[in-house]
């Protein structure tokens, strides 16, 4: 029954709780404060006989045209009493109100990172999140729309820890492991800035990958400079300790292996997926990329004197890397 359970969550995601997808949160620079609305709380809590009224009601207040909800629609209502009514989703409920609470204090972080995030360039915001229950997968943990500065969060994801014993998530456990609350912040974050990164045309290049997911570092060690470097790189304690000691390794096994132009992803991805490790090493961290694009970017921008607007804009990668003097 379980696996049943499973199977159905992520159909039910893609019939209508992806289809309700954003909604609520309010923030712009010139406001105190960000408020995440809870739409799973809105799904399961309303009461049945008002729960069409309280819909239309959401979607007048949160306008988007990410939004579509239907309570004058049968079958759509039919499926929104089929999620209310299923016991997993509720055991999940409980668990994430149990672990998350009230999300106050994601609400701050986001606050605080949005505020900083504005001062490196003010096309980078967001007026708009909102939390639901998805089972969705940890690649689809969190979503943004540039256009109508727009977020969900599938919040379910954020306690895959104490669902994994219940069978609940698929997940490998060296994905598990990111799925933790302090990674929902930064998670947040790192996709609304990647939707600002302008990328090259055609096939990417490592060089390309390393500059890409570099920017996205050097953002978010900006606008989260009080949280710790593993958490940003979603690495263990002992990854990081590795990276840190084989910056120099990693990079001389790009140079002599001539990887730096090449198109070949299936050459390229154990560099950039996420993975228990990198094969190319013993004992290694994953997402070699990231920190290496992380130092190369840091070093242009000392460098360089220009905006991070101008950052996100260029997508010359060996420009980058040529005047940025990296040198591991």
């Amino acid at each position: 029954m379980r696996n049943r359970h499973i199977a159905i969550l992520p159909w039910l995601a893609v019939a209508f709780v992806v289809a309700l997808s954003l909604s609520g949160c309010r923030h712009n620079a010139s406001q105190g404060a960000v408020h995440i609305e809870r739409f799973e709380q809105v799904l399961l809590n309303s009461p049945s006989e008002t729960l069409a009224d309280s819909l239309a009601s959401f979607a007048r207040r949160c306008p988007t045209p990410l939004l579509r909800i239907f309570p004058d629609d049968e079958q759509y209502m039919q499926l929104v009493m089929g999620f209310r009514s299923d016991s997993v989703v509720h055991m999940v409920n409980d668990t994430i109100v149990r672990h998350l609470g009230d999300l106050a204090w994601v609400e701050q972080s986001l606050y605080e990172a949005l505020a900083r995030a504005y001062k490196l360039d003010t096309a980078i915001t967001c007026s708009t999140f909102v939390t639901y229950i998805s089972n969705a997968g940890y690649a689809n943990r969190v979503a943004a729309d540039r256009y109508s500065r727009s977020m969900t969060i599938s919040i379910d994801e954020y306690v895959s820890p104490q669902m994994q014993a219940f069978g609940y998530f698929g997940e490998p456990l060296y994905i598990v492991r990111q799925c933790t609350p302090e990674h929902i912040a930064p998670d947040c974050m790192s996709e609304l800035v990647r939707q600002h990164i302008a990328m090259p045309e055609g096939e990417m290049t490592l060089l390309d990958y390393i500059v890409a997911e570099g920017k996205v570092q050097y953002f978010l060690h900006k606008v989260f400079p009080r949280v710790a470097d593993s958490t940003l790189f979603r690495y263990t304690d002992s990854q990081m300790q590795w990276m840190e000691a084989n910056e120099a390794n990693v990079w001389g096994y790009f140079v002599q292996n001539k990887m730096l132009y090449s198109h070949d992803y299936g050459r390229l991805r154990n560099f950039i997926d996420d993975a228990p490790k990198t094969n190319a090493f013993h004992e290694s961290a994953p997402r070699t990329v990231e920190y290496i694009g992380y130092r190369m970017v840091s070093r242009y921008m000392k460098k360089s004197g220009i905006t991070f607007h101008q950052l996100l804009g260029e997508t010359d990668g060996h420009k980058i890397l040529y005047e940025s003097g990296y040198r591991p």
